[in-house]
């Protein structure tokens, strides 16, 4: 695989051989299929984008999970920022303070990302 991988078919060698891996990676990440798509789409860009710069000091699959795993993390960070801001939108200053509704928010989210994290693995890609 190394050899061949600026290659002409790189892009299609490297999704055959890495793509469950990138994909389950990503699923596990994130627990939402179609975020764990949209990120392995990104992720194969990515890589086809920057194959020239790739120096082989780890192997092509540490290299794409590491992308992986930084795009679900770029993810998680734009879906909590859009949620943030959503949820403070919401907020209803004459029934309880701006402070502890921040607080109550936030406590949700800890709640809901435990919850998150707890729930088995559904869904398997390729099945």
């Amino acid at each position: 695989m190394n050899d061949n991988i600026c290659g002409k078919h790189s892009l299609s060698a490297l999704i055959d051989e890495y793509g469950s891996s990138v994909l389950n990676t990503a699923y596990l990440y994130l627990n939402d299929k179609q975020l764990a798509e949209d990120v392995f789409q990104e992720v194969f860009l990515k890589a086809y984008l920057k194959m020239d710069t790739f120096e082989f000091r780890s192997s092509v699959k540490t290299w794409l999970i590491r992308i992986t795993i930084n795009q679900c993390k770029d993810a998680i960070k734009s879906a909590y920022k859009r949620k943030v801001s959503i949820g403070l939108d919401d907020i209803d200053s004459t029934s309880e303070s701006a402070e502890q509704a921040v607080e109550e928010h936030a406590e949700s989210q800890r709640l809901y990302n435990i919850e998150a994290i707890s729930t088995p693995v559904a869904w398997v890609p390729g099945t």
